[in-house]
């Protein structure tokens, strides 16, 4: 039964870890440290993107990530946000934060949706 199991979800040695989310799994891809499976687990389970709606979140944000992605959506409902969203659900290497406010936009000089 368990050789059927692992059989179906594609495990090939041990230790393997799985997540699922909504019935889906995903092979995990993070490191092999109590900190390292916490933080891959925090972002597998919480919001793929960040919500900045500040300048001061937005500038530790960016400080705080040697590599930060940042996407800059007026309206966060529309589908480019969405597309943007599911993106940074699937990519584990890296940060996303997501502005929607209309003063992070003037004071950044964006003028239009994108990252």
């Amino acid at each position: 039964e368990d050789s059927k199991l692992a059989e179906k979800f594609e495990v090939r040695g041990y230790p393997t870890l799985k997540f699922f989310k909504f019935g889906k799994d995903q092979e995990y891809t993070g490191g092999r440290t109590a900190d390292t499976i916490v933080t891959w687990l925090e972002k597998k389970t919480g919001p793929p993107a960040k919500t900045v709606s500040s300048s001061d979140d937005l500038k530790k944000f960016t400080e705080d990530n040697d590599i930060a992605v940042v996407g800059f959506f007026k309206d966060a409902d529309s589908e480019a946000a969405k597309v943007y969203l599911a993106v940074a659900d699937k990519m584990d290497d890296y940060p996303f934060a997501l502005v929607s406010d209309d003063s992070l936009f003037t004071e950044n000089k964006v003028d239009k949706d994108g990252v």
